[in-house]
């Protein structure tokens, strides 16, 4: 769960308005792919309330497949990482 509170104004700087994020997601290994991969997708989707004056109310989904390839021991590809 992501809280943000109004910051800024009108887009670009800001939503102008509080919005709630809930968010989900899973890892799913695959040892036997190469060395291991892990798949680890991720949603979030947020949700704006109390809209201003002149402000559109915020509807967002934000997905980060992110993908880890292992290439020994000590070293790793870590494609789309989430920013969470």
């Amino acid at each position: 769960m992501r809280l943000v509170f109004p910051t800024g104004g009108q887009s670009p700087f800001g939503a102008d308005q509080w919005q709630a994020a809930l968010g989900f997601g899973g890892n799913v290994k695959l040892p036997d792919l190469g060395r291991g991969v892990t798949f680890a997708p991720y949603a979030r989707y947020f949700y704006g309330f109390n809209e201003g004056t002149g402000v559109t109310t915020k509807r967002r989904w934000d997905f980060f497949p992110s993908v880890t390839v292992t290439l020994n021991q000590s070293w790793f590809l870590d494609f789309w990482p989430s920013r969470a």
